[in-house]
């Protein structure tokens, strides 16, 4: 069993090992804001646009399993018209296509509509990026799913430099691991090679892939990556080179061993300023297949990196992040001692965040992304 949520997937009913709420606030029509719809430059103008295409990648799991998938889709007036062209299962399988609806406020809260279940999260400030997760996290499903618009006139250029990246392992060959995550470097030459280094996971098969490993890579002009030598890796690249996401999958569709990954684009002198505002937090952990949860969480940050961290029941804990002078960051919110590294994009509108060693007491790993809001 996999699929997307809203792609009319059934599932069985488990108790969520833990789950974090934030209340968002309603949302309007799809594609108007509190001023009517009025093209200003007021932040509720984001919105998907019409004829726009766009490519995601995200997971799904259950009780059961874990399931990755990568999605192509477009932007049909209020709807969103997809066709998955990378499953780890073969439920849905590649090819198939279906339609949902969507909605998007004036805070760019992203609502996608569909009979069974709605999914909901954030479209960041110029309308390149979101990520949406489930919007009942008490139920028998979680996904983390993100997404950039395609962009014009990429090329590999388009991504270079030095990344920090995290990735989501899945692997039944583990048999006590639903999936697993971790964190490398990755020094890009911007004519479609690369190396990686500095694997930090507690998993000895990471350090194995990417311990001081080379890779290809293909950038279509609209920003679609894909890896020239075979492999099945499906993904994209935004438009101004600050994200990367990709998914890995077996093309058997097998489910047996299958990766996401989430590369940010390191900063040069990053300060403070990036992280002041209020972040959306989508959240998705994972160890056993009997210890899982999906989340979603708010919080705000001061330029020094101290904040407020709010959860499910409306409880604030105190935050602190650490940035570094080239965008990576750790963060720590005090009710159990979780210590995540992660990373800020240059223009400061998107985290990733991933916890790179099981939980002790938990005994999962976790993977999140944020978006900060308007």
């Amino acid at each position: 069993m996999g699929g997307i949520r809203w792609a009319l997937r059934g599932v069985i009913v488990v108790a969520l090992a833990a789950t974090v709420l934030v209340v968002f606030p309603g949302c309007e029509e799809a594609g108007t804001t509190d001023d009517g719809g009025d093209n200003g430059d007021d932040p509720g103008t984001v919105t998907l646009e019409d004829g726009d295409s766009w490519r995601m990648v995200g997971l799904g799991i259950d009780e059961d399993n874990s399931w990755f998938y990568g999605l192509d889709s477009t932007i049909d007036g209020s709807d969103i018209d997809y066709e998955y062209i990378a499953s780890s299962d073969q439920d849905p399988p590649v090819g198939e296509t279906d339609t949902a609806g969507f909605s998007v406020n004036a805070e760019h809260v992203l609502t996608i509509i569909h009979p069974e279940s709605d999914s909901v999260g954030r479209l960041n400030e110029t309308g390149t990026t979101f990520m949406v997760r489930s919007y009942d996290l008490m139920d028998d499903y979680g996904e983390l799913v993100v997404g950039a618009r395609n962009g014009t006139n990429l090329s590999n250029a388009t991504f270079s430099g030095d990344y920090w990246a995290a990735f989501v392992w899945a692997d039944e060959d583990l048999e006590q691991h639903v999936y697993f995550t971790g964190t490398y470097d990755a020094v890009v030459d911007g004519v479609g090679s690369g190396t990686t280094a500095n694997v930090d996971c507690d998993i000895a098969d990471a350090e194995t892939m990417w311990g001081d490993s080379e890779f290809t890579y293909n950038v279509a002009t609209n920003g679609n990556y894909s890896v020239p030598d075979g492999e099945d890796v499906i993904g994209i690249v935004r438009e101004d080179g600050e994200l990367v996401v990709a998914v890995e999958t077996d093309d058997t569709g097998d489910n047996e061993e299958k990766r996401l990954y989430f590369a940010v684009r390191k900063s040069s002198g990053a300060t403070g300023d990036l992280l002041v505002g209020t972040w959306d937090i989508c959240t998705s952990c994972a160890g056993s297949s009997k210890s899982w949860y999906e989340g979603a969480g708010e919080m705000t940050l001061a330029a020094d990196g101290t904040g407020t961290y709010t959860d499910s029941d409306e409880q604030e804990y105190p935050v602190e992040l650490t940035l570094s002078d080239d965008g990576t960051l750790t963060f720590e919110y005090d009710n159990d001692g979780f210590l995540l590294d992660g990373a800020i994009t240059p223009s400061g509108d998107t985290v990733v965040l991933v916890h790179t060693e099981e939980h002790l007491d938990n005994e999962n790993y976790c993977i999140a992304v944020a978006i900060k809001e308007p």
